[in-house]
């Protein structure tokens, strides 16, 4: 249970010169119908104080649990944001898009261009979105899957496909999940983490190419925070703020400054303050504590946000702000949102996916209308998904699977609505399926 602190206990928590800070009480809400108002502190002059020092010197009971919302990204094409909240809300599961495997979870392969509840239960916490398959997180910490299993992606042990949610093994230890191309990883409440399904490059970092059908752990540490998944890689975040990645690495999308595959986890540069990882089809975005954004990987769509085309094989800095607070990548096209709200894309566009009203390539961050409402942003195959502050659900891109959720299948370069509700909580965003989960009527 969490506990409040008054004013006073607060200040003398956070008392050392380094994080002197004042308060900013529940005079601003946190622009998220995700997470309720809570007390939000900043420092003077400086950027928030991050999580990561904030959780040293503050119990954890302060300010509730530290919780991930929103991956969602290419083929799981995970995006990993921290958020503030006791608990990760509820939500019912539904899903639109491809349904060539079943990856929607509606007991069928029928495709659908506009939202389906999958199954009846309305106690799903976390939802993760494959090429063709789509992980999701119980509640009571129970892992479930359904779609294409032709690698084992699905952890039940078989190749089967499932056209319905079934439970990877009986743990309900699960706390993170990320879904990769045709691979899936999860982090355990002890720490641990796992992986199943495709390892042809390396991806389930257990020193071997062996594919696996059912949770295998990876290493033996128990200090990983956060997953992502991509295209044949994957990358993880450990406790101590250290980034780690393997799998595939022909165009350097494992940011260890050359481009060689790599079967175990290899720690990217010597930093120690990365908070969040996207992890595309084949590069990678993320995020350090000060705000800023760096890239690496393939770039021949200018999904790196350097204003070239050149691949790099260890992390760039896309521009010079500090203000960036989530990040999405897709297959060859990148967003990311700033703590204004606003809504920036780069990369590839020929399907319309950078939401700017054309399909031109961006190699540079551009800014999607003039709109400084957006509160969380998933980057599929060739199209995005964006949820406003307000609850509703717009996306922009390829639909050629109906993936658009707009009842047809025509593509779209600018933002659309996606029918008429306000009370999605968040997205995961696939090849060519989206999975969402929204507030229970």
């Amino acid at each position: 249970m969490s506990q409040k602190l008054d004013n006073g206990e607060k200040k003398k928590l956070i008392s050392s010169e380094e994080t002197q800070c004042v308060e900013d009480s529940e005079k601003k809400p946190i622009p998220s119908p995700l997470s309720p108002p809570e007390t939000e502190v900043k420092c003077p002059n400086r950027e928030s104080l991050s999580r990561r020092k904030l959780a040293a010197i503050v119990p954890r009971a302060a300010f509730g649990t530290w919780v991930a919302m929103g991956e969602k990204r290419l083929y799981g094409f995970n995006q990993l944001m921290m958020m503030r909240s006791k608990k990760p809300p509820v939500g019912e599961l539904w899903a639109f898009g491809s349904n060539n495997y079943g990856q929607l979870g509606v007991g069928n392969t029928i495709n659908r261009s506009s939202p389906v509840q999958a199954g009846a239960l309305s106690s799903w916490v976390e939802i993760r979105a494959g090429a063709n398959h789509t992980v999701a997180r119980h509640q009571d910490g129970t892992l479930w899957t359904f779609g294409e299993n032709a690698y084992g992606q699905l952890g039940r042990g078989n190749k089967s496909l499932r056209s319905s949610p079934v439970q990877v093994g009986n743990l309900s230890s699960w706390v993170k999940v990320g879904a990769g191309n045709a691979h899936t990883v999860a982090r355990s409440q002890d720490g641990t983490l796992w992986s199943f399904g495709r390892n042809y490059n390396g991806q389930l970092g257990r020193s071997n190419t062996f594919d696996r059908s059912s949770p295998v752990q990876v290493g033996n540490l128990s200090s990983w925070t956060e997953v992502g998944a991509g295209g044949f890689h994957t990358l993880a975040l450990r406790q101590d703020g250290t980034m780690w990645a393997c799998g595939r690495n022909t165009h350097g999308q494992l940011g260890i400054g050359i481009a060689s595959a790599r079967s175990s986890p290899v720690q990217v540069g010597n930093l120690s303050s990365w908070v969040e990882v996207a992890v595309g089809y084949n590069h990678t975005l993320a995020r350090r504590q000060d705000g800023t954004l760096w890239a690496f990987g393939r770039n021949d769509g200018g999904q790196l946000g350097q204003g070239t085309a050149l691949s790099r094989s260890s992390p760039v800095q896309v521009g010079n702000l500090s203000s960036w607070v989530e990040v999405g990548a897709g297959y060859y096209h990148s967003l990311a949102r700033r703590q204004d709200g606003t809504l920036w894309a780069f990369g590839g566009n020929s399907y319309g996916q950078l939401g700017v009203g054309d399909a031109l390539n961006r190699s540079s961050p551009v800014q999607l209308g003039v709109l400084s409402s957006w509160a969380e942003v998933g980057a599929g195959g060739y199209f995005t998904l964006a949820r406003r502050q307000d609850g509703t659900l717009w996306s922009f891109g390829s639909n050629n699977g109906g993936q658009l959720g707009v009842n047809n299948t025509l593509n779209r370069s600018s933002p659309i609505q996606v029918g008429n509700l306000s009370s999605w909580l968040d997205i995961g965003a696939g090849g060519y399926h989206i999975v969402a989960r929204k507030r229970p009527n």
